[in-house]
């Protein structure tokens, strides 16, 4: 009977999205861009895969992306990571929202507007995410 408390606390440890009371979550996203060029009236879209790396603190309510070393703050809504983006900089407002099934990791929605004195620039991303860890976070951080 002792074996069983033991049992449980190594299977807590070897998890392999939790560590240093960090979650780390890898999604594949298809991303579609539509740029509005105000100056001439012309639209085009682009479309792209992927991949976003996430270091979730959950204690302290952020997060960061492997393509910005910085955190961010976020809030835990009925089983989703909520981010919010709404921002001026320079001469350009960009908008938008992050939605990440979490936890355990699921689905992900980001769409997201920047508006600036030519045009705009719509981005929507969805896709599926899925517990990793640290190393796969810290590798993509340093690319």
């Amino acid at each position: 009977m002792k074996s069983l408390p033991l049992l449980g606390a190594l299977l807590l440890s070897a998890s392999p999205a939790i560590t240093d009371d960090f979650a780390y979550v890898t999604c594949d996203t298809a991303v579609t861009f539509t740029f509005e060029h105000s100056n001439t009236n012309e639209s085009e879209v682009k479309e792209m895969t992927h991949v976003f790396h996430f270091k979730i603190d959950q204690a302290n309510s952020r997060m960061m992306d492997s393509g910005k070393d910085a955190w961010v703050d976020i809030d835990f809504v009925d089983g989703f990571v909520v981010r919010k983006f709404d921002g001026i900089e320079g001469q350009s407002t960009s908008q938008g929202q992050l939605l990440l099934v979490f936890p355990p990791p699921g689905k992900i929605n980001l769409d997201m507007l920047l508006l600036y004195e030519s045009g705009s620039m719509k981005m929507v991303a969805k896709g599926v995410c899925q517990d990793t860890n640290a190393s796969v976070f810290e590798k993509a951080l340093s690319q």
